[in-house]
């Protein structure tokens, strides 16, 4: 699992299926995908609003599962 934080913001959305948001990162989008992709996603992803960083990798440390926060 990868834990990563953003910030919501105002931006034109498209009217399509899925919800679509604009965010702002804490890193240059050059140096968030390098960590990104070097933690080895998968396909899927999810977004939550509010800061749930602490709460996910505890979660992960019960399910035994490995949670890397890039």
């Amino acid at each position: 699992m990868i834990v990563a934080t953003a910030m919501a913001v105002e931006g034109e959305t498209y009217d399509v299926i899925n919800h679509n948001t604009w965010i702002e990162l804490s890193d240059d989008i050059p140096v968030f995908f390098e960590r990104w992709f070097q933690a080895g996603p998968g396909h899927h992803f999810a977004i939550a609003c509010g800061d749930h960083a602490r709460r996910i990798g505890i979660l992960a440390q019960m399910l035994d599962v490995e949670c890397e926060k890039i």
